[in-house]
């Protein structure tokens, strides 16, 4: 018996080792970011997150990993905002002058999203992954280019699992057509198209977003007049990013009567849902999906 007993405890700690060695041995590994190769040489443990999009694709992994800094912003999830209440901050909307508190929190590799000029200077102090944006399901790319950084494929893919659960449960056929609109600036409207993370999103669960001109637009900005002949749709997602992007919508003289602004069609997200929802992720799910359900079912719920 104390034979068999040596032997299986043997046995269970060759297992171990293995394992351990399997995972020393992933590292170095060289990923392919949206700008070229990127080569992590040993496993991160300290992580910062350059923006609030790189932020929430971060959250999912912080029982793994130590988040020691990170862009902060109005309008953060709730979800997020409490997942990170006890990290370090800097301003996203004066990025530039945070620089050298950037570089002392000596991580070990940092996220962005789709970024560019003032993180050129951050790259050559420490090590920047960037994670793909711009086009629909996105968030599914960035979740497991995370996951492949951090040497934490299979987190990954079951954050991709219990994420894409949530989405087929609130999808629902043919909701009708819809259009994302706001007003940034005074007679211009800004669409956003199905190539970004929300009209993709808003397309799985069921919404025939209205077409750009431009295909590979993600965010399109047209004229009062143009805007006026494409919101011909079944509802409209007012997207809040301040009372001015509201009102141009609602109240502007040339949308104002359309139908589909007189007969209510509409729907004003809050800022939290809309700084979540424009670039969805698993960290802000819950949170976005719950907040779009006040969207019509049908298009026949929007008349």
């Amino acid at each position: 018996m104390k034979h068999v007993t040596v032997i299986f405890w043997a046995t269970l700690f060759s297992f171990f080792i293995g394992v351990f060695a399997q995972e020393e041995a992933a590292f170095p590994r060289t990923i392919q970011d949206i700008n070229g190769s990127v080569t992590i040489e040993a496993k991160p443990q300290r992580v910062v997150a350059l923006n609030q999009i790189a932020l929430q694709y971060l959250v999912p992994f912080l029982d793994e990993v130590e988040l020691v800094g990170y862009a902060q912003r109005e309008g953060m999830a709730p979800e997020v905002a409490e997942a990170v209440a006890n990290a370090p901050s800097f301003d996203s909307a004066n990025v530039a002058a945070n620089l050298e508190l950037i570089l002392k929190w000596n991580s070990d590799v940092a996220f962005e999203s789709d970024s560019g000029g003032w993180f050129e200077a951050v790259e050559r102090a420490t090590l920047v992954v960037n994670l793909p944006l711009l086009k629909p399901g996105s968030w599914r790319d960035s979740t497991r280019m995370v996951g492949e950084v951090l040497g934490m494929e299979e987190r990954a893919e079951q954050i991709i699992l219990e994420t894409d659960t949530m989405i087929r449960a609130e999808a629902k056929p043919n909701r009708g057509t819809l259009a994302i609109a706001y007003i940034y600036n005074p007679g211009v409207v800004t669409f956003e198209t199905d190539g970004t993370p929300l009209g993709g999103l808003l397309e799985e669960l069921g919404f025939e977003l209205v077409s750009p001109q431009d295909p590979s637009t993600p965010w399109e900005e047209v004229s009062l007049e143009l805007a006026a002949e494409r919101l011909n749709v079944d509802h409209v997602l007012v997207s809040n990013y301040g009372q001015e992007a509201v009102d141009g919508i609602i109240n502007e003289p040339v949308l104002a009567n359309l139908p589909v602004i007189a007969e209510g069609r509409y729907t004003v997200t809050s800022r939290e849902l809309a700084d979540a929802a424009t670039f969805f992720g698993p960290a802000t799910a819950a949170f976005v999906l719950e907040g779009l359900r006040v969207l019509p079912s049908a298009p026949q719920d929007a008349q």
